[in-house]
């Protein structure tokens, strides 16, 4: 039984420090593959409004993120 507790309390922690860096890893890697990948593997124009759209998403997914930080809720 402590050895269950041992690896769930190491999960947490991983998870308690590395949520944050690797969602927004994710985010930039979205913008990345959908604003500058697929218009230039399709040669399909980038549409304006969608694009905004997603760069006022990421701002304020990484505002949250340094917020958090801010309030010291992590790394």
């Amino acid at each position: 039984m402590e050895r269950l507790q041992q690896a769930e309390n190491f999960l947490r922690e991983r998870i308690r420090v590395w949520w944050r860096p690797v969602s927004c890893v994710g985010i930039s890697g979205g913008v990345v593959i959908n604003a500058v990948w697929l218009p230039l593997t399709t040669h399909i124009p980038l549409e304006p409004y969608g694009f905004a759209a997603i760069i006022t998403a990421c701002a304020t997914a990484f505002a949250v993120r340094e917020w958090g930080k801010v309030q010291g809720g992590g790394s």
